[in-house]
């Protein structure tokens, strides 16, 4: 396409837009379902043939919304497998209900035989056959959440948790006949089930699995005998009743584990002999390796040793093949995954980065050896995020990494002998320290060139506008195929035949979109678009994205939203909105959702918006988040300031006399700490706050401050020293407490407390409770009350 055509194409797309004045941005509009840009589809999974795609459908446009949808890849058709009636139920709590968002418990799973699901409708488990579309219950577990069903590997039988303990029964309609393969007895004991603590921290999702050949199920058996409760009152009704959760804080005793062996017919189960310290240690990851070999994992309670196990799953014996170690603690990349039964591939941050390693094993003496490092898969200054799979005929890793730039990602693979690296999709680079990105290119090339062989080419200024031109032609491509879009942030689905993948993409400015795509073209197809704002006449002021050095010479990446023609000397607040914490990233080249179109408000309402991603947070390597290494407050406080002392010297319009602080969870946290510790901010908003690291839970909490006290080698002042209720009588400026009264994750103990340290010290603020509620503080209603609480909060204290 010549430049002059785009300019023409330009013009009269701008033109149409200006027929129309900006739409107003409400809160009611960004929290209503779906939101102004529609919700993406849901529990994208693969049939194992890799035949269907399968998904839960977001809107009305085939089916009704709720659906479960088939796209068949050879025909690119879409149609109802299952309606939604089937998938949910109105019946669970509000913490169930947050506990299958929160974690990504799935709603339906495929058979091995690509001709079955489990249905999974709120506990309700019913066996669906495909080429009929029936289903036909099989049990209610009781279990609104956790309930954990799955196929055996040969599709006859159907394995889940009820009451602690886990059962078996046959994949047949109308069966009863199902089998107590744990039988023990009381609430303590978890067979196979997933505890609190090792689902929010140690991201485990199942703690069963099926041996190859369907004969066996191993376990994980926690004893939460001795591990503290923790009540979780619900005074809705006329009648308080009350829920006791077991919730480790720092330095309480840990569920006790132990992994054992148990035959699918029933019997006694076989314990595996592992090293470790009952009540202290953690088993974070096991499975099966071959019919007979097992693999356990065995974190030690500080966090600074993996220890790497094969079992014999008939004797329990156990030998010790790997092992990782640091000096602070070790990150959260437990994933092992076993290629075939003498190689197997772990990430690891021992060079100060996460990376890839391939080990092998004595195929003939594999409880005897000690796995050998084969090779690196990756290297280089950047963070592998996932190892999506290996495909062992070809021998190549398919991996998504930040390789090119921190604040995206992309796509890659690599041979097994470590060469050949390629990228399947690249990310854009970086923006360059105090140099502003600008990110119309992007969305001129994506709205305009949709079969661009070259993403980007010659790039001109033609009467006042970037323009951009693809060098090279235009491929002839069907109707709707275009190619992966580069830059951004992609979450990917592989087929199981390595044959398609699918490629949620979304970046600062523009909302997801879902593609499939063919692996060996490379060409894709839509699935779902989003709502492009623009259509919908909403402005969106697009964010100052740059970087900036800090004393030492760190590079920290920082976002800024500025309003609309508020151009004149300190006459714009702003508020700062990190989160802050480890392992997260606030600041992305990735679409922000609900809380990006807040920004939006914000500025639509006068006020700019700062993000900064301080050391101690992640994505940036090792080193980058071990900063804040027994140190939670100064550090990020330090960062968070020298940016915005250098954002307020680029930006005369904004006022340095008048500056916001909010953020949620550890962002509340953060929020509490920099108003007590700088006297530069007139108001804040801290929702779900820890505010002494002591009330939150031990493995989170010991990983980054160690153990509170009373030893000697104990951390009693850094628990100190951090936390915000020891010195609330410091507070500066107007503060809003928010919180969630049934919060199962940051106890509402935990503003409950600081609100004494408030009362006792004589410190004004204000309080905001959600009956019921949890960390999210979820729901229409509830959010919208919230934001336009916020939003309220800071026009009342900022202007």
């Amino acid at each position: 396409m010549k430049r002059t055509a785009l300019f023409i194409l330009l013009i009269s797309t701008f033109a149409h837009a200006q027929k129309h004045a900006p739409k107003v941005w409400t809160v009611e509009d960004i929290f209503r379902n779906g939101g102004p840009t529609g919700t993406p589809p849901g529990n994208i999974e693969w049939s194992p043939d890799g035949k269907l795609l399968t998904f839960l459908a977001p809107d009305d446009s085939v089916g009704k919304a709720g659906d479960l949808l088939a796209l068949d890849t050879a025909t690119n058709k879409i149609s109802v497998l299952a309606t939604q009636d089937k998938l949910t139920s109105a019946a669970i709590s509000e913490k169930d209900k947050d506990h299958r968002a929160r974690y990504g418990m799935p709603s339906y799973t495929w058979a091995a035989d690509s001709k079955h699901l489990i249905l999974d409708s709120g506990g309700v488990i019913s066996l669906y056959d495909v080429a009929s579309q029936t289903a036909t219950r099989i049990v209610d577990t009781g279990n609104g959440s956790g309930d954990d069903p799955k196929f055996s590997p040969d599709a006859r039988s159907i394995s889940y948790l009820r009451d602690h303990n886990l059962f078996v029964a046959p994949a047949e309609p109308n069966s009863h006949n199902e089998r107590n393969l744990s039988n023990t007895q009381g609430d303590t004991l978890l067979n196979g089930e997933v505890d609190w603590v090792y689902l929010e921290e140690l991201d485990v999702r199942s703690n069963y699995f099926w041996s190859p050949d369907s004969q066996r199920i191993a376990y994980l058996q926690a004893d939460e005998s001795k591990v503290p409760e923790y009540p979780l009152p619900d005074l809705s009704g006329t009648h308080a009743t009350v829920d006791m959760q077991r919730y480790p804080q720092p330095g309480d005793p840990n569920p006790s584990v132990r992994v054992g062996v148990v035959s699918a017919k029933g019997g006694k189960t076989k314990w595996i002999d592992i090293p470790q310290s009952a009540g202290n240690d953690y088993i974070p990851r096991l499975g099966w390796v071959t019919a007979q070999t097992l693999y356990v994992e065995v974190l030690t309670r500080d966090q600074k040793h993996l220890n790497l196990y094969l079992a014999d799953a008939s004797t329990g014996k156990a030998h010790l093949i790997y092992d990782d170690y640091d000096s602070k603690y070790l990150d959260t990349n437990y994933d092992v995954t076993f290629i075939d039964a003498t190689r197997f591939i772990v990430k690891s941050w021992r060079s100060g980065h996460t990376h890839l390693y391939l080990y092998s094993i004595d195929a003939k003496h594999p409880l005897d050896g000690v796995a050998t490092l084969v090779t690196p898969l990756t290297k280089g200054d950047f963070e592998v995020e996932d190892l999506l799979s290996v495909d062992i005929k070809s021998n190549t890793v398919y991996y998504t990494s930040n390789e090119g730039n921190p604040l995206g990602n992309s796509l890659s693979v690599v041979q097994l002998d470590g060469t050949r690296k390629q990228d399947l999709i690249q990310p854009y680079p970086p923006p360059a320290v105090n140099e502003v990105q600008d990110k119309r290119i992007k969305t001129l090339e994506r709205k305009s060139f949709p079969c661009c062989s070259e993403l980007v080419g010659d790039m001109t200024e033609e009467f006042g506008e970037k323009i951009i031109c693809c060098s090279g032609s235009i491929k002839d491509l069907p109707p709707g195929i275009t190619n992966p879009t580069r830059g951004g942030t992609h979450y990917i689905s592989l087929s199981p035949d390595y044959q398609h993948f699918v490629d949620m993409q979304g970046d600062m400015l523009w909302p997801y979109n879902v593609k499939l795509c063919e692996s060996s073209t490379n060409r894709c197809s839509s699935i779902w678009e989003s709502q492009d704002l623009n259509d919908l006449f909403y402005r969106i002021n697009d964010p100052d994205e740059f970087a900036i050095k800090t004393k030492d010479g760190t590079t920290l990446y920082v976002s800024l939203t500025l309003p609309t023609n508020k151009i004149i000397s300190e006459s714009v607040p702003l508020i700062l909105n990190p989160y802050g914490g480890p392992h997260d990233q606030d600041v992305k080249d990735a679409w922000g959702g609900p809380l990006g179109l807040f920004d939006q408000l914000l500025a639509q309402h006068g006020f700019a918006v700062l993000h900064v991603d301080n050391r101690g947070m992640g994505g940036r390597g090792r080193d980058f988040e071990q900063a804040a290494y027994n140190n939670f407050g100064p550090v990020q406080l330090d960062d968070q300031l020298t940016a915005l002392d250098q954002v307020l010297s680029h930006y005369p319009q904004l006022d340095p006399q008048r500056l916001g602080f909010w953020g949620w969870s550890w962002g509340g946290t953060f929020t509490l700490y920099a108003m007590e510790h700088s006297d530069r901010f007139k108001a804040g908003v801290a929702v779900a706050p820890v505010t002494d690291w002591r009330l939150y839970d031990s493995i989170y909490t010991e990983r980054y401050l160690g153990l509170p006290g009373p030893n000697a080698n104990d951390n009693a002042k850094v628990y100190d020293a951090d936390s915000t209720i020891k010195f609330a009588a410091q507070l500066h400026g107007k503060l809003l407490l928010v919180h969630g009264t049934g919060d199962d994750n940051v106890h509402l103990a935990n503003s409950l407390q600081q609100q004494q340290a408030f009362i006792d010290a004589q410190v004004p603020f204000d309080l905001e409770l959600f009956p019921g509620k949890t960390h999210s503080i979820s729901g229409y209603t509830d959010r919208v009350n919230l934001f336009n609480h916020i939003l309220n909060y800071f026009e009342a204290n900022l202007k």
